[in-house]
């Protein structure tokens, strides 16, 4: 099954698009590449990129398909979580970008077909992932030691 999204509801979107636009007026000449990074867009990208593959983890809490007002601070917890698991989404050769409540927050609107966990369903999940993990290191010892 494919990763399928949506993000023409989000602000940050919204934002950076109409920057996007007007950049495009005064600049008709500009490089694509340099337009996107002025006016947002490549940050943009780089959030809901990590947003959206975040998702396959997180899910969505029951009963919804994207990041909602409802459900947007129970969302920035998951992403949070699942970042303290893999570290940053978004990163360079010398810096990490960690998401922040205000990125998760102007990201409503965003939905995806990742699916959904219960607060339950998702600590279990997330506790399986560490076990998994911590198993595997586990195991890598113990070959070296053989080794």
């Amino acid at each position: 099954m494919s990763l399928n999204w949506e993000t023409g509801k989000c602000a940050a979107y919204k934002k950076a698009k109409a920057a996007k636009m007007a950049l495009e007026i005064v600049k008709p000449d500009a490089k694509v590449d340099d337009i996107n990074e002025e006016c947002g867009m490549s940050d943009f990208i780089a959030l809901r990129d990590t947003l959206v593959w975040a998702t396959l983890h997180t899910k969505f809490p029951k009963g919804a398909w994207g990041i909602t007002e409802a459900n947007w601070q129970e969302m920035f917890v998951r992403f949070a979580i699942h970042e303290k698991l893999y570290g940053a989404g978004r990163r360079s050769s010398e810096q990490e970008w960690y998401i922040t409540p205000e990125e998760v927050q102007s990201m409503i609107g965003l939905s995806t077909n990742a699916g959904n966990y219960t607060d339950k369903q998702f600590d279990a999940e997330t506790a399986r992932r560490l076990r998994i993990d911590a198993s595997a290191a586990l195991r890598r010892w113990k070959e070296k030691q053989e080794g």
